[in-house]
């Protein structure tokens, strides 16, 4: 833990909130959001690279106006909602073409300031979502996946392929 009582779950949060959103100021007067789901499919990314140490599930979710099921960390959300209540996030929920309605997440100022004491973590973040040109990879939402792009390359992140997780029970006699 560190004196802002933030565990590396969360500071690697902050870190990657830091790479794809901006404060309003830092580059121009408006906030950068990250939608949800982009987000969500990066977190699941980073956990399977070992990055972030969440579990996740399937859960069905509304993608692109369809029903799918989607691998997702309960632990991230908390997080984030957590992070949110602190002022070092901030979440923003806007209507889409369609009428649909998408949350999507940027960094605060503060947030920032907590990203820049922990420099480590940053690294880390980078690190898992370097490109081999170095750059950090863009994602972009399609109907079958959430992909990274970058060097005119697309690397599926797979977060809508759901496993059978197979388990067995014995019955508990009293």
């Amino acid at each position: 833990m560190t004196t802002d009582n933030l565990d590396s779950n969360k500071l690697r949060l902050l870190s990657l909130l830091a790479l794809y959103t901006k404060p309003a100021g830092v580059e121009n007067k408006y906030d950068h959001y990250i939608k949800e789901y982009a987000l969500l499919s990066i977190i699941y990314d980073l956990i399977i690279k070992g990055v972030l140490d969440y579990d996740y599930s399937a859960r069905l979710v509304l993608w692109k106006g369809a029903y799918l099921f989607m691998n997702i960390s309960q632990e991230a959300l908390a997080d984030l909602e957590l992070l949110v209540e602190k002022g070092y996030v901030k979440r923003i929920k806007f209507s889409t073409r369609g009428y649909l309605y998408v949350v999507g997440y940027s960094i605060t100022e503060k947030g920032l300031d907590i990203v820049r004491k922990y420099p480590d973590h940053m690294e880390t973040v980078k690190d898992a979502l370097k490109c081999e040109c170095g750059g950090i990879m863009s994602i972009v939402i399609e109907d079958d996946d959430a992909y990274y792009v970058c060097c005119d390359k697309k690397i599926r992140i797979g977060c809508l392929s759901t496993e059978d997780v197979s388990y067995e029970t014995q019955p508990i006699f009293i």
